[in-house]
């Protein structure tokens, strides 16, 4: 059988918006997260509240590493959080 097409599977949505034509994959690990501002915003404070990591992954999230590639630009400039 065939895979659908795209506007056949988007019939099948029932809030159309929760697709997008966008793609972040250009940007590598920037992800394809498709969400609303409303669902992101309930992540992120959760996320800031410690109750989706533990203590220790907490901290490693917010370590601050170097970033060389962008020296010449902005001298110092570090990855993260």
């Amino acid at each position: 059988m065939p895979e659908k097409t795209l506007l056949e599977a988007l019939a099948e949505v029932p809030d159309p918006r929760a697709v997008t034509s966008m793609s972040q994959s250009w940007a590598d690990a920037a992800g394809s997260l498709v969400t609303t501002a409303a669902d992101l915003a309930t992540f992120w404070r959760e996320l800031e509240r410690g109750s989706l990591l533990k203590p220790e992954q907490m901290a490693e999230l917010h370590r601050a590493v170097p970033a060389p590639p962008f020296d010449g630009l902005w001298p110092g400039v570090r990855y993260g959080l």
